[in-house]
């Protein structure tokens, strides 16, 4: 017993200098004394802005508050709100049927991103509906290009939750047509990474009830992230188009996670999972030096269970 706490620790101390992920935005919209903005916790800081349309089919926007009531965010407790974007007309919008809603904008909040060799994105979703129509979750676009999106894709019918990024100043597209990441009136976890040392990318999703899983994943140019310093960020509507395609209903816990150099801004599994904990707990995700101690333990207690295992056999 004493050498296997030993091997342990050992396991430990050699594994923890391998994780490390700067955590970049966190917006969990418990802020209501903010009214028509709220503020990202993360260390740099940031405030995103909440804006509306007056009415239906006007180009006009005025400041909102859009803090959801209390409870309504993922962990269902008092102090925990989410964004509430539910007074949007419709899920998502495009040219021909424009949907008016909510956004939640960083103004030039884009350019922090630029230069990334790895990162993650992650949030939780809550439809009134069934997600799709060009639906946008989070976005960075100035000019008609996504140097960095998450939205539901449509083609030919079929829906998609899509990733589009610039990868050395490229377009780059991945994405999942799983149904579990189209569920309306319930809360869906959702996490995109991508690791610019090899060009993986993987979509993780989960929920209230169901552990983190891996969705997709595939290859991608490898490099870095590609972005301009006058790009806004949303969450909850698109930056271009005229915040014409609103995701309708809960926004949760927004993050993004990355790395100028290296791997490490693309959490893996074990990681996503302490986060979707901490969420559902209303309690701060895990510290960089957590993540390496769980990603540890997992590996280690994985290692135990086949030795053990060995032996029964």
């Amino acid at each position: 017993m004493k050498t296997q706490a030993l091997l342990l620790l050992a396991g430990i101390a050699g594994i923890a200098p391998l994780h490390a992920q700067s955590l970049i935005y966190e917006f969990r919209f418990n802020d209501a004394a903010n009214g028509t903005s709220t503020n990202s916790t993360a260390p740099g800081g940031a405030t995103a802005n909440f804006t509306n349309y007056v009415s239906v089919g006007s180009t006009d926007r005025v400041a909102q508050d859009l803090h959801g009531a209390a409870g309504s965010g993922v962990s269902g407790q008092p102090g925990d709100l989410a964004f509430d974007n539910s007074a949007s007309n419709r899920m998502g919008g495009n040219s021909g049927t424009p949907g008016y809603g909510g956004i939640a904008l960083v103004a030039n909040g884009g350019g922090i991103l630029n230069g990334m060799s790895s990162f993650t994105v992650q949030g939780w979703y809550n439809g009134a509906s069934t997600p799709g129509n060009y639906a946008r979750l989070l976005d960075v676009n100035a000019t008609g290009a996504s140097s960095l999106g998450v939205w539901f894709q449509v083609d030919g019918g079929v829906t998609k939750l899509q990733l589009t990024t610039r990868i050395n100043d490229t377009q780059q597209i991945f994405y999942s047509t799983d149904a579990s990441m189209l569920q309306a009136n319930t809360w869906t976890f959702f996490a995109f990474t991508y690791d610019g040392t090899t060009g993986n990318v993987s979509l993780y999703g989960g929920s209230a009830t169901d552990s983190v899983s891996l969705i997709a994943s595939g290859e991608l140019l490898a490099g870095t992230l590609s972005t301009a310093t006058n790009q806004s960020l949303a969450i909850g509507n698109s930056v271009s188009n005229e915040n014409l395609r609103p995701f309708d209903g809960l926004l949760d816990n927004f993050r993004i996670w990355g790395e100028l150099a290296g791997a490490g801004g693309a959490l893996t599994k074990a990681q996503l999972e302490a986060v979707r904990l901490a969420d559902l707990g209303y309690s701060q995700i895990p510290e960089p030096s957590a993540f390496a101690l769980l990603a540890a333990f997992g590996a280690l207690g994985m290692a135990a269970t086949r030795r053990g295992g060995a032996r029964r056999r």
